[in-house]
């Protein structure tokens, strides 16, 4: 019986270790996650004239008062307070994470397009000093295929976006109320990106020069209580593995005729992040700028 323990506990106990270390890289949880990409049939003619997009205000809504094991509650004025300063912070990491991901991918293709093609003779024989070279070129011209084959278009320009917004007089905590057409009209863009964060626990920022930052700081401090937080959701290991989260990221992309044609979405564990930014690089690990319809000038 006791060989019989140590068989089963041991590996049991090194397992959950490895699952829920703080160091070990988040990708390797994806197997916990429901991935999901829609897009609508015949996207490639849906996006085929578009121009120029632009990325919303990012909505982000806490659900925070709802959690039975804690005793701090927090007024709505701070709630919004937070919301607003954690929409900020992904709306910056968002537009730079797009706009820097496509930059390097256009650096790609010209360099691509600008190298030396490797001789090959008539019989197609390529000199062995040049084969894996040869092999190499062959296969990022591949993966650079279905970027150059995507429609080229403008990103807004994040300041722009938020000027012409506040000129037309929308709110952006309330944005969501605003239809597709109406905002793609007064952005001036073929479609628009509305990324939404639901999240159950208050999310720390990185700095990004956001002036009320210490009172979000304060308010993480009293909630985020790193002691007890492993038993906010799940009571044990079996509930995380099932899948208990605190954050949902859905990001859509709707035509200036208001049709949904785009969307992701993800749930995520909060053991595997520790503030907005690792959100972010979660959300772009999963391949999402590979399966973008367009390619971004």
């Amino acid at each position: 019986m006791k060989y019989f323990l140590v068989i089963f506990i041991i590996p049991l106990i090194s397992f959950s270790q490895y699952l829920f270390s703080d160091n070990y890289p988040v990708n390797t949880y994806q197997m916990f996650f429901k991935k999901n990409i829609f897009s609508e049939p015949g996207l490639n003619d849906i996006v085929s004239d578009h121009k120029k997009i632009a990325i919303l205000p990012v909505s982000v809504s806490y659900n925070i008062n709802n959690r039975e094991k804690r005793k701090e509650t927090f007024s709505t004025y701070d709630i919004k307070e937070m919301e607003i300063e954690c929409s900020q912070a992904f709306f910056i990491d968002f537009y730079s994470k797009i706009s820097d991901s496509f930059k390097e991918i256009n650096n790609t293709i010209s360099k691509s397009q600008n190298k030396k093609k490797i001789t090959i003779d008539e019989d197609g024989y390529v000199p062995q000093t040049q084969r894996d070279r040869f092999i190499a070129i062959n296969n990022r011209e591949k993966n650079l295929i279905s970027f150059i084959k995507r429609p080229k278009v403008d990103l807004l320009n994040s300041t722009q976006t938020i000027n012409k917004l506040n000129n037309n007089n929308i709110n952006i905590q309330d944005i969501i109320e605003h239809s597709p057409e109406k905002l793609c009209k007064i952005l001036n863009v073929d479609a628009i990106i509305y990324i939404n964060i639901d999240s159950s626990k208050i999310i720390r920022l990185s700095s990004f020069g956001i002036k009320d930052e210490k009172k979000s700081i304060t308010y993480q401090r009293s909630f985020n209580n790193t002691a007890t937080d492993i038993f906010l959701i799940g009571t044990s290991i079996v509930d995380e593995i099932k899948g208990a989260k605190f954050v949902e990221a859905s990001i859509s992309i709707y035509n200036n005729n208001g049709m949904l044609f785009w969307a992701y979405k993800d749930d995520i564990s909060s053991r595997y992040f520790r503030n907005h930014t690792d959100i972010v690089e979660h959300i772009f690990s999963n391949n999402l700028i590979d399966r973008f319809p367009y390619l971004v000038k």
